[in-house]
């Protein structure tokens, strides 16, 4: 039976955890799948050093039910300590882990208060939550979509997309390093950054913040007050 490692802190993307219930640790071979599941919590944190990863709420959920696919990495094996998979339960929060490369599926009822997804180089995508987002990854796209609460969205270079998201008073905060930002329906306030992709918004019920460093800003249509910055596109 494998030990159970120390938990460590969560991401800096979370609140602050109380003392922990639950630490289990899952080894698992490269390209392995894992799966699981737990009694739901309000917040979810995933984790993994490179992936993809995706967080789906489904108004018949009852529990957080996960995958993960752990892949090699430069065609070489993983070494013992590398490809674990952590859950953890700590009150009201559920985090899931990889210190390796991973792509991970998650389900959680629709009700979910907060969803922080963290990648060191991998897409992430959020569906269906009437809570926040806090969406984090080194290079990877990034598409929130159905998100009710706030969503803040952050890229080292991939797209982002926004689709279907938000409510009157809460807003949507979107940083990409180089890449394009395309919102469509938000219901609430939106302030969108790049350094040299494009922006647009098609319909915003709420106000509009754009800065581009070199790309184009086209808003659509906008409920609020519009503001508009580029370097050197239109």
């Amino acid at each position: 039976m494998a030990k159970l490692p120390q938990c460590l802190a969560c991401a800096a993307l979370a609140l602050a955890l109380p003392a922990v219930a639950l630490c289990a640790t899952a080894m698992a071979d490269p390209d392995a799948t894992q799966q699981g599941f737990l009694d739901a919590r309000p917040n979810l944190i995933v984790r993994t050093e490179h992936g993809n990863l995706q967080v789906r709420g489904t108004s018949d959920a009852a529990n957080v039910r996960w995958s993960a696919q752990v892949h090699e990495r430069n065609g070489n094996r993983h070494r013992p300590a590398e490809g674990q998979i952590t859950v953890k339960s700590n009150g009201d929060t559920v985090e899931i882990r990889s210190n390796g490369a991973a792509d991970i599926d998650v389900t959680v009822p629709l009700h979910t208060m907060h969803v922080a997804l963290v990648s060191g180089a991998g897409d992430l995508k959020v569906t269906d939550i009437s809570g926040d987002a806090s969406l984090a990854t080194q290079g990877g796209q990034i598409d929130a979509e159905q998100v009710q609460g706030q969503v803040e969205a952050r890229t080292g270079g991939g797209n982002i997309m926004l689709r279907g998201s938000g409510r009157q008073g809460v807003s949507a905060r979107l940083n990409t390093g180089g890449g394009n930002i395309k919102i469509d329906a938000a219901m609430g306030d939106i302030v969108a950054s790049t350094g040299g992709g494009s922006i647009e918004v098609t319909a915003a019920r709420g106000s509009v913040k754009a800065s581009d460093g070199g790309g184009n800003v086209i808003v659509h249509q906008a409920s609020g007050g519009v503001q508009l910055e580029t370097a050197g596109g239109n």
